[in-house]
């Protein structure tokens, strides 16, 4: 990555992602809860499959989105407040996902 020019500034590993740190996903959990009250808080956001089938994959899918997209957010409060720090805003942000395959070069 040096090589090329850029200076990676975080590297962000999680072992555990917290939903219920976010106020906006315990909010919607609230509702969801009061809306359906005899189902898992996590089978209709964000995704809705309510095969009988389904549903249990679907409530582990969502929270595997939710955890994904809340992981985003916080790094990208963490990078905003780097800027802040720093004093300087990022050029270019690029965010690799574990499971990224990159299969050619790109510029």
């Amino acid at each position: 990555v040096r090589k090329v020019g850029a200076t990676p500034t975080q590297i962000l590993i999680r072992d555990k992602v917290d939903l219920e740190a976010s106020q906006l996903v315990r909010d919607k959990r609230m509702d969801s809860k009061a809306l359906f009250p005899n189902e898992h808080v996590d089978t209709r956001f964000p995704m809705l499959d309510l095969r009988p089938k389904a549903v249990t994959r679907t409530i582990i899918g969502n929270q595997n989105m939710l955890k994904l997209f809340y992981s985003l957010q916080l790094l990208w409060e963490s990078l905003v407040q780097n800027e802040k720090v720093v004093g300087k805003k990022y050029d270019y942000v690029l965010i690799v996902r574990d499971d990224s395959n990159w299969l050619q070069e790109f510029d």
